[in-house]
């Protein structure tokens, strides 16, 4: 709805119309704080089910730190509707090498508001045939559901809010990274200077992926490891997936809340990457933040835009905050371990074993 009768400052509805079915119950503005409520315990339950059973106190600590990062409480404070689906992905996830119910609810997830189906990668971790099932009939099936749809969904592109304030994504590098070479007379446009960007982070992750999948032994994963591959995969996805695309509001970034228990296993081991994508986590979930008169934190943050702003050396008047510069790093961290983690061959590997067998009975 471009403009939605129901909300009081008539911004538009820009959720898919399947969040317009439980309208026959009557609810109205009375209801919701209670749903503001019931969308804070659901959100809850489902993140405290994402930490592994037997986790450390450290553990804990940090994830307990993310948990509580200005970013997600954007999300509880506004009772958004993504924090709903996020339980719905873990549910998902849970159940995704147990049943076929894991990835119908994941399917479920991106219907209810799109941008889940960037976690469809996860997929192919699924061992055996199912793998090539799941990854080819979840994509289809969501891309019927586009279609079915083409002109809500368009309405919904049209009318998502485009803006730095309290958003991520690669716009706001790509404006940083056009500006500064201007000083050069290089003209390339900011759009151009994100795709850049993406595009060089996936050419370094084909490089390094051989050489990081073998450090990080993912290869022969311990059975209780399965799990949190599955989460990293998804979340990892997803934020790389929303930051390249379009401009987010930071609360989707308690999407990141999925890459920890992973990532800490990583950084427990001493592996480098582990240790810089929960750095990177924590700093992009809490930089977020307007850190004005708040003593040593706010002069760190200034200082660094102000060397970001290179006015003394290049004569640029666009500095980049440490949040964006966190998030953009993060983005190339996760896409060189995502390519890492996936299986080499994915869903191919199933048409070569079947081409080898041909050939060797032959």
């Amino acid at each position: 709805m471009p403009v939605n009768p129901c909300d009081p400052l008539g911004r538009p509805a820009n959720y898919p119309s399947i969040w317009l079915l439980p309208s026959h119950l009557g609810l109205g503005v009375g209801s919701t704080e209670v749903l503001g409520f019931a969308t804070a315990v659901c959100f809850f339950v489902a993140a405290l089910s994402v930490v592994p059973s037997g986790a450390s106190v450290v553990h804990g600590c940090l994830y307990g730190l993310a948990l509580c990062s200005p970013a997600v409480m954007l999300g509880v404070e506004r009772g958004n509707a993504d924090l709903l689906v996020f339980g719905v992905l873990v549910a998902g996830l849970a159940l995704l090498h147990r049943s076929v119910g894991g990835s119908i609810l994941l399917l479920f997830a991106a219907v209810l508001k799109l941008f889940p189906i960037l976690a469809a990668p996860v997929l192919l971790l699924i061992p055996g045939h199912r793998a090539r099932y799941a990854a080819g009939a979840v994509p289809v099936a969501f891309a019927v559901y586009v279609l079915t749809t083409l002109g809500t969904v368009r309405e919904i592109l049209h009318v998502v809010p485009q803006t730095a304030a309290y958003s991520y994504g690669a716009k706001t590098f790509g404006s940083w990274a056009a500006n500064l070479s201007a000083t050069y007379r290089l003209n390339v446009s900011a759009a151009a200077w994100d795709w850049i960007t993406i595009g060089l982070a996936v050419a370094l992750a084909v490089v390094l992926r051989a050489r990081v999948r073998g450090q990080l032994a993912i290869d022969s994963p311990a059975p209780d490891v399965h799990r949190d591959l599955d989460f990293f995969v998804a979340g990892a996805c997803i934020y790389v997936g929303t930051f390249a695309l379009a401009e987010n509001w930071d609360y989707r970034l308690a999407f990141l809340l999925l890459t920890i228990p992973q990532l800490f296993r990583w950084a427990r081991a001493g592996r480098i990457l582990g240790i810089a994508g929960l750095s990177l986590v924590l700093a992009s979930l809490w930089l977020t933040a307007p850190w004005y008169g708040v003593p040593v934190v706010h002069s760190i943050v200034g200082r660094w835009e102000w060397l970001t702003e290179a006015r003394p050396f290049f004569g640029a008047d666009l500095p980049l905050s440490a949040a964006a510069s966190a998030q953009v790093l993060l983005a190339i961290v996760l896409i060189v371990l995502v390519a890492a983690a996936l299986p080499a061959t994915g869903l191919l590997r199933p048409m070569i074993l079947r081409r080898r067998h041909t050939t060797a009975s032959a």
